[in-house]
């Protein structure tokens, strides 16, 4: 497959975990988050996703495929981004677009850390829209993916405000 396929996963509402911190402006840095994905894990994910590609659960036909291990799917690596930025934006605000791009595959057992920053600050509708720059490089400091998320805020008045 090509993994250079952009996906895009819109207008999910996430659990809130906890809050942001109190300014978003542009550079304000997203806290990371780590995984650690197993073959439990992408077998699961594959199971509940219908992914029946055997390079995600079949370690020998990974390898025959040129792998050098089972092979993280693309949705489970946007699940991680919308599960980095939804935790730290917390209740203040609601992840409306998400698009990444895998630029290298990640494996089982490889450390994944997703991280990014605040590119941008906007209004729309009289809300607080914060664009930001999300990226997954794994334990060689290698960038597995890049990414940009749309984080529509509940409140313009309320954290972040530029008034305050």
């Amino acid at each position: 497959g090509n993994i250079y396929q952009t996906l895009t996963w819109r207008d999910a509402t996430m659990e809130t975990i906890s809050p942001p911190q109190d300014r978003l402006e542009p550079g304000t840095k997203i806290r990371a988050i780590t995984k650690h994905p197993d073959y439990r894990q992408i077998f699961m994910f594959s199971a509940i996703t219908w992914n029946r590609h055997l390079i995600h659960y079949n370690q020998q036909q990974a390898r025959k495929e040129g792998h050098r291990d089972v092979v993280i799917q693309r949705a489970l690596l946007g699940n991680y981004l919308a599960q980095c930025i939804s935790g730290w934006i917390g209740g203040h605000g609601t992840l409306s677009r998400l698009e990444w791009k895998v630029r290298q595959s990640a494996f089982a057992g490889d450390e994944l850390v997703c991280r990014g920053n605040v590119m941008e600050r906007t209004m729309e509708k009289d809300k607080a829209v914060v664009i930001c720059a999300l990226e997954i490089r794994n334990q060689h400091d290698d960038v597995v993916v890049t990414a940009t998320a749309q984080v529509r805020l509940h409140d313009a008045g309320s954290v972040g405000s530029t008034g305050r």
